[in-house]
């Protein structure tokens, strides 16, 4: 009995650690901070760096070096030197315009160098990093009780409106109270780096959702 125990209790050890060889080596595929640059080009990564500016405009600072995002001039101000992670394919090549003369004999600005990383088709992966979003459909990540019933709510409400839920991240809002609780209700469209800089709800699906405790009841309110 007791030697059918040991085996019992070394197999579900060789499982544990097989399961963490295999999760470490996923993440390694993927964290910037596990594998060099060089060694993720033409893949689709998630980049984890600082929001900065660098020579040819907004770039991620992986490891001090810099990824330029395409498509993206500048970085909205509460973004600015916050840690942030993007989900895009990682490419080296030309973004940095080569100096030029044009016919009047003026030079047009750039640094005539080769080529740079480059983070192409984008997107902010907003359940991570300092901006406080969590996916809405990962009940997990909010607090038990009072959070779990009202997400739940919130859930049922986007699929009766033939929405995915899925497809939602939620940050509560500091206005709850004890019998309301708000969520910024955000659709991931909106997390895509052209859309970053757009004023207002880019997707048209962002809101504020309501659950009422009292009431049972959500309400959403759209932002313009």
């Amino acid at each position: 009995m007791r030697f059918k125990y040991i085996i019992l209790v070394s197999a579900v050890l060789i499982l544990s650690l097989i399961y963490f060889l295999i999760s470490h080596q996923t993440k390694k595929n993927y964290m910037s901070n596990n594998r060099s640059l060089q060694e993720l080009v033409n893949k689709t990564v998630v980049l984890e760096g600082k929001a900065a500016y660098a020579k040819a405009g907004a770039a991620l600072f992986v490891n001090d070096n810099p990824v330029y995002i395409e498509g993206l001039d500048y970085w909205p101000q509460d973004f600015i030197d916050k840690q942030v992670i993007l989900s895009g394919k990682l490419v080296f090549k030309s973004y940095i315009p080569k100096v030029e003369t044009d016919e009047s004999g003026l030079m047009r600005q750039g640094s005539g160098r080769g080529n740079d990383y480059v983070l192409e088709q984008a997107a902010i992966e907003m359940d991570k990093g300092d901006f406080g979003y969590k996916r809405l459909t990962d009940a997990k990540d909010f607090p038990q009780g009072q959070y779990q019933e009202a997400i739940k709510e919130i859930i049922t409400e986007l699929e009766n409106k033939k929405e995915n839920p899925k497809e939602f991240f939620a940050k509560l809002e500091p206005n709850s109270t004890a019998s309301k609780l708000s969520f910024i209700l955000v659709h991931q469209n909106s997390f895509k780096v052209e859309n970053l800089s757009f004023i207002g709800n880019p997707s048209g699906k962002d809101r504020k959702a309501t659950y009422d405790f009292i009431q049972k009841k959500v309400t959403f309110l759209f932002y313009q």
